[in-house]
């Protein structure tokens, strides 16, 4: 609906409509005030995920939080919605917090999958949905491919760094980026094999925190220090 939002440190979250700024907080009943994530479904309500636990904003009730307990306590670094409208939630990852895996919430159940489950890591930095339902998951260690039934995973052995995939995104040629902390750079997956983009390639830095897909499918790394555009 255009509602602008931005997550603080320590101050909750602030939404802007655009005429007014309201400011949320654990007294509105937030999970937490220390906020590490937004996403917005595709029901139109807003997921916040914070240090202790994830809070649903739909906006429509006197308390306009719904809790829950299944995430209570847990630090929620990223979230996704897949094609079937699951919700995803990494844990621990590059935010403060201890790895649990990711959790899965399809509106009546939930369900965690670990390192036991064959999942790369229980320190989960990024989340990627595609729309013929995989699933994506980066964090310590390397990259995750989620099917449905049973994880792939990637790392050393197909050349990746041993480093924390900070970000994942796919662009419009269904080409997938990876982002990655420590001076990883960012890399591109065709399906096939893995090419690593660098400072000696025109990166400005080699610690990517972000990657974002543009209308005109370019590929926005959000770089330590500064912004780089690939077309």
């Amino acid at each position: 609906d255009g509602t602008l939002w931005v997550g603080t440190q320590n101050a909750g979250v602030w939404r802007y409509d655009g005429k007014d700024a309201v400011n949320l907080t654990t007294k509105d009943g937030l999970a937490n005030d220390r906020v590490y994530w937004l996403h917005g479904d595709v029901e139109g309500a807003m997921w916040i995920g914070t240090h202790g636990g994830v809070s649903r904003y739909e906006g429509t009730n006197r308390v306009p939080f719904t809790a829950y307990p299944a995430l209570a306590g847990r630090a929620i670094g990223c979230i996704g919605q897949d094609s079937k409208g699951v919700m995803w939630f990494g844990t621990g990852g590059k935010w403060a917090g201890r790895g649990e895996g990711v959790f899965r919430y399809d509106g009546t159940n939930w369900q965690n999958f670990t390192t036991a489950d064959g999942l790369v890591s229980d320190y989960v930095d990024a989340i990627h949905c595609d729309p013929d339902g995989v699933v994506w998951f980066g964090g310590a260690g390397g990259l995750s491919r989620y099917d449905g039934d049973t994880f792939v995973n990637y790392g050393k052995e197909v050349g990746l760094p041993s480093a924390r995939v900070y970000s994942i995104r796919r662009d419009k040629n269904n080409l997938l980026w990876l982002g990655f902390n420590q001076a990883g750079g960012v890399w591109r997956y065709d399906e096939k094999s893995f090419l690593n983009y660098t400072k000696g390639d025109g990166l400005v830095n080699n610690v990517v925190r972000t990657a974002l897909g543009t209308p005109e499918g370019a590929i926005e790394n959000d770089a330590r220090h500064a912004l780089v555009r690939r077309h």
